[in-house]
Order: C-alpha cells, then sequence, then structure tokens
C-alpha cells in the first residue's frame, strides 16, 4: 500500500494542510486589521525622522507605508517634505499635487510650495512671504536659511546676509553650509583669505563637500598658490571625474603652472565631454593664443562665443586669434566691441560698490542690469533684470528688456551658467 492510499498518512496530510491553510487566513487577517496601525506607526515614523533631519529613514518608512497599500494625502504630504529635503523637486510638485487632490490642509501644501520655491531660486514668489517662512521654519531653518542667504546674495544685501548665516550657524552648528555661503561671499567680494578660511571650516564638517573643496581651490587661485590648487584638483578629479569645473580649473591651474602640454591634454578632453563648457572653451583658447596656434584657438574662441556674446575677454582673444590668421576685418568687430565696452564695465564696478549700500535702488539695478548684459553675461544681465522686477514689478524697462532676452534667446537651451553653482 502505497503512502498516499494509506488511511493514517492521508488524514495526517489533510490536517497540515488545513491548519496551514487557516494560519494564511489567520495572518492575512490579521495583516488587514492591522494594517492602518502599520500605516499609522510608518507615517509617524516617517515624521519623527524629518524633524531629526534623517531624509533617507523617513523615506524608508513612507516607502514602507507605500508597500502596505496606503496612498493617503498625508502619505503624499510627507513624500512631498522629503523630496523637499533631497532636492527631489518634480517629485515634489508630483505629491503636493496628490496630497491637495486628496484632501490635505491647503496652508501646509502652500507652505510646503513656496519653500520649494525658495529652495529652487524662485524667489519673485516669495518677496511677502519670507517672514512667514521664518517664523514656521522648524526643522526646515537650514533650508529656509539657505534660500534667504542666496537671495540676499543676488541682491548684494550682505549685511542681511550676515545676520542670517550667525544664526545658522548658532542653530545648527554641525552644518557646514553656513561656511559655504560665506566663502561664496568672501569670493565675490575678491576676501581671498577669508574664503579659504570658511571653505576650509566647512571641509573640516564635511570633508565629503565637492562643492568646498572646489570652493578652497578658487580660493587658492585667487591667491596663486597653485600647487595647492593643483593638489586638491586631483583629489577632487578622481572623486568626480566628471565634473565640468574641476576640469576646466586643473586646466587652468597647470597653464599658470607653465605645464602647457598637460593643460591642453585636460581641456581638450573636457571639451569633447562637455562641448558646452564655456570655461574650458575660453581656456583652450587661451591656451592656444600663448603657445602660437591661432587656428586651433579659434576654433575653441567661436564657439564660446556662441555660448556668451557678451563676454568680453572672450571677445578680445577671439579678435587676436582672428588677427593672428590675417582676417582683420572680422578682428576689426571684435576689437570694436572691446572698445565700446570700457567705459561701461568701468562704470559696472563703480556701481557695483555703491549697491550694498543702497540695495533697494531699482534704477541703480537697472542699469547694472543693462551693461552686464550687453558686456558680460546675458544671463547674468537677465537675473539683474528680474531683481528690478522684484523691486518694481511695473517697471517697463526692465520688463522690455527681458522681452528682448527671450526673443534673442529664443529656444536655445541656456548654457550661459558659470561653472559653479551656489547651489
Amino acid at each position: 500500500m502505497s503512502p498516499r492510499d494509506n488511511p493514517a498518512t492521508s488524514g495526517r496530510g489533510r490536517r497540515v494542510f488545513r491548519r496551514r491553510f487557516f494560519t494564511i487566513i489567520v495572518l492575512l487577517g490579521a495583516l488587514f486589521l492591522l494594517r492602518p496601525l502599520m500605516v499609522n506607526i510608518a507615517l509617524w515614523r516617517a515624521a519623527v525622522c524629518l524633524e531629526e533631519r534623517s531624509h533617507t529613514r523617513s523615506l524608508r518608512w513612507l516607502q514602507f507605508a507605500t508597500l502596505t497599500g496606503d496612498d493617503s494625502a498625508e502619505l503624499h504630504y510627507f513624500l512631498a517634505r522629503v523630496n523637499r529635503r533631497i532636492k527631489r523637486y518634480p517629485q515634489v510638485h508630483e505629491h503636493l499635487r496628490a496630497a491637495h487632490e486628496r484632501g490635505w490642509n491647503t496652508d501646509s501644501l502652500r507652505r510646503e510650495y513656496m519653500l520649494a520655491s525658495a529652495q529652487t531660486g524662485d524667489f519673485e514668489l516669495l518677496r511677502d512671504y519670507w517672514a512667514t517662512l521664518f517664523n514656521s521654519a522648524g526643522s526646515d531653518g537650514p533650508e529656509i536659511s539657505d534660500a534667504y542667504v542666496r537671495y540676499c546674495i543676488r541682491e548684494l544685501r550682505l549685511e542681511d546676509a550676515a545676520a542670517v548665516l550667525a544664526a545658522w550657524e548658532r542653530d545648527f552648528p554641525d552644518d557646514a553650509q553656513p561656511h559655504i555661503r560665506r566663502g561664496q561671499i568672501s569670493e565675490a567680494t575678491g576676501n581671498w583669505t577669508k574664503m579659504v578660511e570658511e571653505f576650509g571650516r566647512a571641509l573640516q564638517l564635511n570633508p565629503t563637500r565637492i562643492d568646498g573643496q572646489l570652493g578652497l581651490v578658487r580660493g587658492y587661485m585667487g591667491m596663486a598658490k597653485y600647487e595647492r590648487a593643483e593638489q586638491l584638483l586631483r583629489q577632487v578629479v578622481q572623486v568626480a571625474p566628471d565634473n565640468p569645473e574641476a576640469a576646466f580649473r586643473l586646466g587652468r591651474t597647470l597653464l599658470k603652472l607653465g605645464r602647457e602640454n598637460e593643460s591642453r591634454d585636460v581641456l581638450k578632453t573636457e571639451v569633447d565631454s562637455h562641448p558646452n563648457n564655456f570655461e574650458a572653451l575660453a581656456e583652450l583658447g587661451n591656451l592656444e593664443l600663448q603657445t602660437d596656434r591661432p587656428a586651433e584657438a579659434l576654433a575653441a574662441l567661436e564657439h564660446a562665443v556662441e555660448l556668451r556674446p557678451s563676454s568680453t575677454e572672450t571677445r578680445f582673444s577671439r579678435g587676436k586669434a582672428l588677427q593672428a590668421l590675417g582676417r582683420k576685418d572680422e578682428a576689426a568687430d571684435d576689437f570694436r566691441f572691446v572698445q565700446r565696452s570700457t567705459k561701461p564695465l568701468i562704470r559696472l564696478s563703480q556701481l557695483t560698490t555703491r549697491l550694498p549700500s543702497e540695495p533697494k535702488n531699482v534704477e541703480l539695478r537697472f542699469e547694472i542690469a543693462s551693461i552686464t548684459w550687453e558686456f558680460r553675461s546675458r544671463d547674468e544681465g537677465l537675473q539683474w533684470y528680474r531683481s528690478v522686477l522684484a523691486l518694481d514689478p511695473d517697471h517697463q524697462d526692465a520688463h522690455a528688456a527681458v522681452a528682448r532676452h527671450d526673443a534673442s534667446t529664443g529656444d536655445r537651451e541656456q548654457t550661459d551658467e558659470p561653472s559653479h553653482s551656489d547651489d
């Protein structure tokens, strides 16, 4: 008789099957009954982790709540918050929309939207909302402080920026970001010693910050300490080989150290990888000019001028390359542009010196914007025009200038950006 035909064996098999079946049913029932509790625990833990600024842990708890099948307004609200903290802005707007559709508190959603706008530099929306953000800062203090300092730097309200940075450092002494921002302010004012000091402090608090390392590099270069700059750049390139600023600055540093061939290799590799890296193109063009290779210089400088037609320095370099190639009429156009820019650029230096003491002088800002747009950088000039409209939304000349900028760029992708961002 086979085991299958044995009544005893067959009976035991049926009993085991029934026990397992009922166990699974009981577990599924328990999970169904306990699911709301599990979701509440996950959301509670996510909120606690957010307040502790443990963003990865918060996101894990929210992912667990999602796996249980939760699709509540509260879940989407917290997902919007944590994604804003870790700078995943498309997901922020997606979850804010979902939370709104599910009936979450409108004031809370508006606050999150404003915080996302602040973090992405859309400061025009925040003119009358900064006080509200600071009064309800909570654990969002670093993000609000950082956005406001960036706003103050853009507006050259350096005293306001300094006050916020002092409070920020006092409340969050282990945060490297206040020192990063102080370093950037020192850079803007040409205080290289202070710049090196602040970026150095930032790296003591967080040695992995690439923006801190590159800030320290720029400080060393400003002090003509090119050997130190090269040492640090080599470290950065190992960790972030595709960083456009690191490559361009390494090329410039090697050129300053008289190592033209190494510099050329670095810059050419960078231009091959990032064809629209304006700084690398301009540096490569200047290198080729210095080494009597005008044809190679012109190839790089032509594209650099396409990317940033208002750069006086690049127009002058291109004029020299054209002149060396015997194309004197074309060179004359660039030299006339440079000659026409001389007095306005001197005037620009005087105006920017005045602005910190007159931060709300709209006409002063408009003149800075106009000179910057024509003779330095069109995208930078656009930011200045927008700062005018932030103070005076009805400024017709500024509106016309923005329209002129939009018409001149058309659908062209914005490439006129500095290699190091302030984010």
